[in-house]
Order: structure tokens, then sequence, then C-alpha cells
């Protein structure tokens, strides 16, 4: 029974609760009851059974049996199983008694539900009865369908399916075709595309780069925090009740379990005859079974009547009052989202992307819970340590999106940013003197700044430009600076209480050692180390010696009734002081974290993935808080990490990590925000800083465009208005939003020249011409800065200053031909689009086609190869910039100069 018990705090359990928004505080029990044998002879077994197919819904009883064996070789995935409808033919009154049961407990629960069950010598046994936890289509079908037999409402129908479930109602098939590896059972509908990985640890390193597929020989409860890091699941054993199958289903992560044939060892997949080294794509299709090698397409879902009576009813049950758990708002949330009422859309698309109003209701309903009077606490944290990169601004992004959204309802909220700039200078980075190292162990607001720098020291150094960027992207926080409020006095009587409880916190914190302390003592980066005396012996206050200013300090007393602190440091200094009156120190990161918890009144905070393994700060400090300072531990998602294209993992410490600054040095604030409000927390992207920017800008404009125009779906119009503009209002854009990629082209040629560049972009819509660059920026300054840092060298585009007469007395007659035909109508339409029909209409005119030709294979050809020689022409490559914008910012005097066959040599 204490084992039980105590498995509420194991490390899984709590990121179990993380994941799905379960209180920390809420509890567990233990059932007692008399122990029966499934393994007793050859008419025993267990298994799970579902009233209703967790797959499609369908009202039959479904599960599996393992006959001659117990519970745990069912649940957990390693044992081969039996279908549960091999009860009927070889025990025909246990299934007779487990159909009947099924029915009852269904009744009573008013819900489909599982059963796991015994059998002994031909006696069933109910253990233990749930939800059924139904996903995707079953979840809506179960819905109505208790709706129909009475046993539900309608409006609770509506509010029974999240969701996320919605969606995966939805869910696309893969194409028919693929290169299949291996087949199994569908546990959760939806398909997922990633990379291989095969433990839960390198589940979790590896989605910092992009979507991974989880695949294991079975699951077990230490491999949720890498099934959670994973886009999907695979198993190679295990039915519909396995782990794997469970936790994908409440996840919603597409997952095939049962696959037969897969073999996994060694850090490879082996399957069909094949081996897969880990980072192998592969995708996985949650409702038929298949997994195939690669990323092939995907076609729709049937249509679901279930889900489509859903739909009719949410629109029914509008407006029915604040109580809902579901998909349904209150009435007015959407406000200028997507229409009051429009139910439809709202279920059919709003809900299924808006992350952020989710995270919002779930807020707003635990703040409620714990003082409807109070403010609504959202908090994120920073270290000025170094640099602050574009992954450290999620840290900030994800709470000010729901604080955002919390404040458009109406609600008092304040988003606190803690600045940890009383935390400890580490070691010199790169590229300062190494004179700094005497600096090692002091609080970085101790620390003096980078030489050059305005700033007073090492934290406003760096704190600086990431305040600039958070105005810039409209994030409203409230900042306090943990120098100030450790030294001012603020945190006295926390600091004095946890002093008091330090042998609590140290069995806290001994749960999860994985080193003796006295090896921790030695390690400066150990975040629970105290500097305590001996081993047997811990205290979670740090000093910072009054005469070296460094934390290389032992505590080596200290009295609880007068508070009376003793400490010596490695510089030679013992100093005896009271720490009710003492400031120079603080908690260590483990209390600290919980402390601020607790002061502070958070409710939500957000927490990288790392965060999720056993006996993390948040782990942890998720019992210290509740057992220490009495107090609850905040709710919010595990974040993935941030990469940039053609770079590692960002890392402060290791330099030359890209900013927020610098990513408002090449985009727009609303197109920044955009990368972090349309991704849910927990899904990994990189950041553009090379040519694949175009396509990011080509994407949101044509976002804009259908936002603009009215068919833009209602989670995308959600999505568009996070970015840009807040509570506070709208974020800065630009007037005339010219392609990025045609700006860049022209920044890339004039190379900055504003009498140059105006006279181009005066071209690019002869209807309305710009008269003033003012009206593209500040477009026009982001894709000048990217091609004047981020451009790749051999991609600058030179224009020749001379023609190639080489090369224009080498061509033939239809080549010459061709370009007489392009001189001839340049000055028809000096426009961009002017210009790109005639680039394009030339080789059509060539072979007797007339300009509005539609394409065909011969035709693509032809407009190759004359392009490649219009290139050559004119910057002496077979690529460069888009045509029509080349040739509005060559000229077109000079354009006739380069490519005019009359320059070319005499013939020899």
């Amino acid at each position: 029974m204490r084992a039980v018990f105590a498995s509420w705090d194991a490390p899984r359990a709590r990121t179990y609760r993380t994941l799905h928004g379960v209180p920390h505080d809420l509890g567990t029990a233990v059932t007692v009851q008399a122990m029966v044998f499934g393994n007793r002879d050859a008419r025993s077994g267990a298994g799970v059974a579902f009233s209703r197919d967790p797959t499609t819904g369908e009202p039959v009883p479904f599960g599996e049996v393992l006959f001659g064996g117990q519970g745990d070789d069912v649940v957990s995935g390693r044992s081969a199983t039996r279908p549960l409808a091999d009860l009927a033919t070889r025990e025909p009154r246990v299934w007779a008694a487990l159909t009947a049961a099924l029915a009852r407990v269904e009744d009573r629960c008013r819900d489909a539900c599982s059963v796991e069950f015994t059998v002994e010598s031909g006696t069933l046994w109910l253990l233990q009865v749930r939800a059924g936890g139904m996903a995707g289509r079953a979840a809506v079908r179960v819905a109505v369908d208790l709706a129909d037999a009475g046993v539900i409402d309608r409006a609770e129908a509506v509010r029974r399916v999240p969701p996320h479930h919605l969606a995966a109602a939805r869910a696309p098939r893969l194409a028919p075709g693929g290169d299949v590896l291996v087949r199994g059972l569908g546990a959760c509908p939806g398909v997922a595309t990633g990379r291989v990985a095969t433990s839960a640890a390198s589940a979790v390193r590896m989605a910092a780069a992009g979507p991974v597929v989880l695949v294991r020989p079975h699951t077990s409860p230490h491999d949720v925090a890498g099934m959670a890091a994973a886009a999907g699941i695979v198993t190679a054993t295990g039915g519909p009740a396995s782990h794997a199958a469970v936790v994908a289903r409440a996840m919603g992560r597409p997952a095939v379990v049962g696959a037969a044939g897969l073999v996994v060892a060694d850090g490879r997949v082996r399957a069909g005859g094949r081996t897969l080294r880990e980072g192998t794509v592969v995708s996985l299709d949650g409702t038929g079974g298949e997994v195939v090698l690669g990323a092939p397409g995907t076609v729709t879902g049937a249509a679901d009547p279930h889900l489509r009576r859903l739909l009719d009813w949410a629109r029914e049950v509008d407006g029915a009052g604040p109580a809902r758990c579901g998909p349904v708002p209150r009435a007015g949330t959407m406000g200028s989202y997507a229409g009051e009422g429009d139910w439809v859309s709202v279920v059919d698309g709003f809900w299924e992307s808006d992350w952020v109003a989710r995270f919002a209701d779930e807020v707003i309903a635990e703040a409620d819970r714990r003082d409807p009077k109070a403010t609504i606490v959202c908090a994120s944290g920073l270290s000025p340590s170094g640099p602050i990169h574009l992954g450290n601004l999620r840290e900030v992004m994800t709470p000010h999106l729901v604080a955002d959204e919390i404040k458009r309802r109406g609600r008092a909220c304040r988003h606190l940013l803690s600045w940890d700039d009383y935390d400890r200078f580490r070691r010199v980075p790169s590229g300062i003197d190494p004179s700094y190292a005497e600096h090692v162990g002091k609080p970085l607001t101790s620390v003096p700044a980078p030489p050059g720098s305005p700033h007073p020291n090492w934290a406003e150094h760096f704190k600086a430009p990431m305040t600039q960027a958070m105005a810039a992207l409209g994030i409203d926080v409230d900042p306090i600076g943990q120098t100030a409020m450790y030294t001012g006095g603020a945190y006295r009587d926390q600091v004095l209480l946890a002093m008091r409880e330090r042998k609590r916190i140290d069995e806290i914190l001994g749960r999860y050692r994985t080193k003796d302390r006295a090896a921790a003592q030695d390690d400066a980066d150990d975040p629970d180390g105290s500097g305590a005396a001996g081993p047997g012996e811990y205290y979670p206050f740090k000093p910072y010696c009054t005469a070296c200013g460094r934390d290389l300090t032992t505590v080596v007393a200290y009295d609880d009734d007068t508070t009376e602190m003793t400490y010596t440091c490695e510089c030679g200094h013992t100093e005896t002081v009271l720490l009710r009156e003492f400031t120079s120190g603080k908690l260590v990161w483990k209390v600290d974290w919980p402390m601020r918890w607790a002061y502070e009144g958070v409710v939500f905070e957000p927490s990288g993935v790392d965060h999720s393994s056993p006996g993390s700060s948040f782990q942890v400090g998720g019992l210290i808080v509740d057992e220490v300072f009495g107090a609850k531990q905040p709710i919010g998602p595990m974040y993935a990490f941030v990469g940039i294209t053609g770079m590692a993992k960002m890392s402060s410490s290791r330099g030359g990590v890209p900013t927020p600054a610098d990513g408002l040095g090449i985009m727009e604030p609303a197109v920044l925000r955009w990368l972090y409000a349309r991704r849910r927390p927990n899904q990994s992207f990189k950041i553009a800083f090379d040519q694949e920017i175009y396509r990011l800008y080509d994407e949101w404009d044509g976002l804009t465009r259908r936002v603009g125009e009215g068919t833009a779906t209602p989670g995308e119009q959600v999505a568009h208005a996070r970015s840009t503009r807040t509570a506070l209002g709208a974020l800065p854009t630009t007037p005339r939003p010219f392609p990025y990629r045609t700006l860049a082209s022209i920044a890339d040629i004039t190379t900055g020249d504003e009498e140059q560049t105006l006279r181009i972009v005066g071209g690019l819509d002869t209807a309305d011409p710009v008269t003033e660059l003012a009206a593209l920026r500040p477009r026009l300054d982001c894709a000048e800065r990217w091609v004047a840092t981020y451009m790749p060298a051999d991609q600058h585009t030179q224009v020749r200053a001379e023609p190639d007469r080489e090369l224009l007395a080498s061509l033939d007659e239809g080549d010459r031909a061709a370009l007489g035909l392009l001189l001839d109508r340049l000055a028809d339409d000096w426009s961009l689009d002017g210009l790109n029909l005639l680039v394009y209409g030339v080789p059509k005119l060539r072979a007797g086609l007339p300009m509005d030709a539609g394409p065909t294979p011969e035709l693509k050809v032809a407009q190759r190869q004359f392009f490649a020689l219009l290139y050559r022409l004119l910057v002496g490559r077979d690529t460069g910039p888009r045509l029509p914008t080349l040739l509005l910012a060559v000229g077109a005097e000079r354009v006739r100069a380069l490519l005019a066959p009359e320059a070319a040599a005499p013939a020899r």
C-alpha cells in the first residue's frame, strides 16, 4: 500500500498529470481486494474489455485476453494476446457474464468504459472500471449515441468531445501505394511523419530539430516524456489496451501497436527485411495500422455523419452557459475572431487549432478554483547570463499569448517576467577577456558588462536588447529583477521557512538524486547543491560572500531559533550573520523556483521539454511548493525547442545564436509572432535565416490575403489576429507589402541605393505606383538587412558592366530571334506583371502559340533554356533573382545594351 501511495509522486506520474492538466494536489486512493490468478490453470486468464470499440465507437464489446497470464502481461504490451471475442467460444459462460457486466457499468457510468478482468478457473472477476478513453471518431460516436439513448443531453454530448478529438474525427489517411515497412493495429487515428527515435530520451532530444516517430518494442510509464515529444508512436507488441495505445489515445498521438515483425534494438529498427537507423523518416497511419518509409501523401478521411450531427447540436446549445469543458466556448468568447454564435465554424475549425484559447479557458478555471477575485498571474523567467536567443523567446511568448487572451476577455491578468539576474556568473564565454574568470561565482548584476557596453553590469547588458524586442513584439510584461527582490528582503520569510524545512526539502530532493551529495557539492552547476558542511547536513540557502562577492561558500552552522548562520568561503573569509537580516545570498534553484510560485501566486507557467525528466526542477518544484510552501504548482505545457534553419539546437553559452532582435531585423513583428502563435507549444519548429524566409513570407502574405477576402479558416483568422494585434492595440504593418523575395532581389541588385530602389519599385504596380519608400517599410528594411547579413555570398547578384560579346556571337538563329522578340516588346508594359508575361511568353511565341497559352512539358523546357540564356547574359550565371524583378532593376536601356545581338564581337 505504501508503494501505491508513493507512486503518486513518481516522476512519470507527475509528467502524466502535467500533460493532462490533473491537479497535483488531488491525491490518490488504494483499493484493497482479494487476489485472483489468471495463470492458475488452462481455464484462467486476464484481459481488458471495452464496452465499445475504442477505434470506431461502435457499441460492441472489444478488447483482448491472455489465457494463462496476469493483467500486467496484458497492459504492458509485451505478450501476444488474443481478441476478446475468443472468450465466446473458449469460455461461453465467462463471455456472457462479461458482456452483461459491460452493459451495467456503461449504464451506471453514463459513458463508454473499460474493464480490467481476471478469469480464475472459469470464474470472472472484475478488477477495475474506468472511462474508456475514446479518441477521434469513437469519442464523437459515443457522445452522439448516448445522447440518442437519452443517457445524456445534447449539450453534455457537445461538452464531452474535446477539440483534439474533433480534429481526429476527420483524421487523414496515408495515400495508397506507399512503401509499407510493417503493419499493425491502428490504436489512435491520424497520420504522423517524422524521424525514427528508438528511445524516449532520443525522442525528446531529436524533437528539438523536428518531428519524430517513437518506435519501441513496447512502452511503459518511463516512456511518457518521449511519447509526449513524439509526433506518433509505433510498438512491436501490444493491443488496444496496451500502455502505448491507451496513452497515445489520451495524448491524441497517432499510434500503431502490435506491429508483428518489427524489431527494435541497438538504436536500429528492423522491419520487412530492412534495417533503419535512427533519423530515418517514416510515416504511420493510426487508423489503418500501416507504417511506411518516407513521407507519402495523405487523403482526407471520409465524412462522418455522427460528427455532422454533433456540430449541428453545437449550434443548438449556443449560449447555454459557462459550464463548458469541451470545445464549445462561452457565448461571446470568439468576439472579433469568427462572429458570435457561429458554432459550426467554431467547433469545426477554430477550437481544434486555437491552443491559446484552450489554455486560457483552463487557466481561468484554475484561477477561479484558487481565488476568483485575484488577478490571474502568468509567469516566465529568463536568465541574462548571455544572449537571450529565439528559443528563449518561447518561454515568454507562450504565457504572453495566453495572458493576452485572458485580457481580451476582460479579466485582470498579469504576465510576470522574472529576470534571474541574481544567478551566479558560471563561466567566461568565448570572445570575452579571460580575466573575467575572477568574476565567476558572483551575481550577474555584480559582473562588469562586456567591454564597450553602455550598461552598468553583465545582466543589464543582455536584458536591454530583449526588453526592446519584447516592446517591438507587443509583449506586455511586469518585470521583476531577482537581485532587487533578494537584496531588498522581499523573500526574507520564505528563506527562513525554507531553512526551517531543510530536512523535508532534502528528503524530496533525495528521491531524485543520481549522485552522492559530496560529489554534488563540487559541481558548480548542480542546481540543488547548497555547499553544506557534509553529507549529513543540507541547507537550501547559498550565501554570496560579503568579502569577495562570490558564492564559493559553505554553510557550517545554522540555528532555527535565532536564525544565526555561519559560513566560510574559499577566499578565506568566515562570517556569522543573522539570516533574518542577511540579504547577500539566495535559495538554490530547485527551491527558489517553487518559492516564487507561492510568493507570486502563479497560475500558469510553461516549462521546457528538459523539465519533464525525473528530478527536474519543475518536477521537484511541484513537491516542494506543496509540501514546504503550502501552495499549488502552476499549470502549463511543456514547450518544444525552436531551431534555426541550418543550425543545431540553440545554446547561449556557445555564442553566435540568433536573438529576437536578430529575428526582428529580418522579419516584421507580426510575422515573428505568427511563428510562435500558429503552433502548439509542444510542436518543434525552425526559424528561417536562409532563403526559406522567401517561402515563409509567401505563406504569410497568402494568409493575409485569405483573411482579407474572408476565405481563411477560423483557426487561420485567429492566428493572424493574435499576430497582428494584442489587447493593447495593433502592431505596425507595411502599407504596401510587396513580396519579400521581390524586395530582397531589388535590395541585392541596388545594394541599398534608395534612388535606384524607388525607381524600380515604381514599376512594380503601374496602376498605383509607389512614390515613397516609407510605404514599403518596415518590410523593405527587413529584406535589405537579410540580403546584407544572411544571403550567401555566392547568391549575390552582380549585373554585367559590359555585354558578353563572345556569348552573343555564339548564339544560333533561334536564340537571336528569341532575344529580338523580347527587346521588341520590352516597352509594351514596363511593369512587374508585364515583364512576367513577356519572359514566359517569348518561348510561346517562338513555338507559334499565343502569349496566354497553357504550359506543356515541351514549353517548360524551352522556357528554362530561355531563362538560363538571359541570366548568363545579364549576370553571368545560369540562375539569379526572378527575371521580371531583375529586368526592372537593370532598367530598359541597360537591358538592351546587354542583350542586343548587335553588341556581339565581330565574327572571326
